[in-house]
């Protein structure tokens, strides 16, 4: 899709279902054994206990679920777990860990981990929370398959009570993006301030991405600036830009 027009977008869109299902089928035969799955396991290298309050997750340690805590697993017991995986198909291999995000003395035995699953013969990929300044270049070097080369995330604030029967509720008056990955510089955009009782988001200089009282993107129009910024990451021209999004503006500070 790289280059692509709107209207050549919108194209795609108009189609009936089944000759898109069909184009897209072509692409995939181009491009790959159109018969061949790739099959995955997934091993929770470490379970429960995990001190993030999200309501949905049965891990998380603020709530009454039936999944115990255990501790991370061994070295030969992962191991033992991905030549099982192996002898069953499976060319690649997940390890999962309930953390909000690793220690390094946490990280050094998930990278032996790592580095022994790659051993076998698998692709190797890891969902480990929050990494710190240097841990992902360290996964890395480990062996890890996969690599962020973009990532976003557009965080709302989220209120979690008894009386929300979704289990939370956001709140687009809290929202704080944050970026990671080669586009960008790395960091958080915006930010909230005390609001009376609350907090509420503050205006964001676009310059360098921080929260400001006296930024030149309003706090209202901060969603449309996270857009703008994410489309100039990925090469998107600066016309396109203006006329899909029209408030906010690109934080130029936020790209590297």
């Amino acid at each position: 899709m790289a280059g692509c027009t709107v209207a050549e977008v919108e194209e795609l869109f108009a189609l009936p279902f089944n000759e898109l299902l069909y184009r897209a089928h072509s692409i995939h035969r181009t491009h790959f054994d159109p018969n061949a799955v790739q099959i995955s396991t997934l091993l929770s290298i470490k379970t429960g206990g995990c001190p993030e309050d999200c309501a949905y997750c049965p891990q998380s340690v603020r709530y009454q679920t039936e999944v115990k805590d255990e501790p991370l697993m061994s070295l030969p017991s992962v191991i033992s777990a991905a030549r099982r995986a192996k002898s069953q198909g499976a060319t690649r291999f997940c390890m999962g860990a309930a953390w909000r995000g690793p220690k390094q003395k946490d990280l050094e035995p998930v990278l032996d981990m790592i580095k022994a699953v790659r051993e076998l013969g698998l692709e190797t990929c890891a969902t480990l929370g929050l990494l710190q300044a240097g841990q992902a270049k360290q996964l890395a070097a480990a062996g890890l398959s996969d690599q962020v080369t973009l990532m976003s995330l557009n965080v709302f604030g989220r209120t979690i009570g008894p009386g929300n029967t979704d289990g939370r509720q956001h709140n687009p008056n809290h929202q704080v993006s944050i970026t990671i990955g080669k586009p960008f510089k790395g960091g958080i955009i915006g930010g909230v301030a005390p609001l009376g009782t609350d907090y509420g988001a503050l205006a964001i200089d676009s310059k360098s991405g921080a929260a400001s009282a006296s930024g030149d993107v309003s706090a209202l129009n901060s969603l449309a600036a996270f857009g703008q910024t994410m489309l100039a990451a990925v090469g998107v021209s600066p016309a396109i830009i203006s006329s899909e999004v029209a408030t906010g503006a690109v934080v130029t500070g936020a790209l590297a």
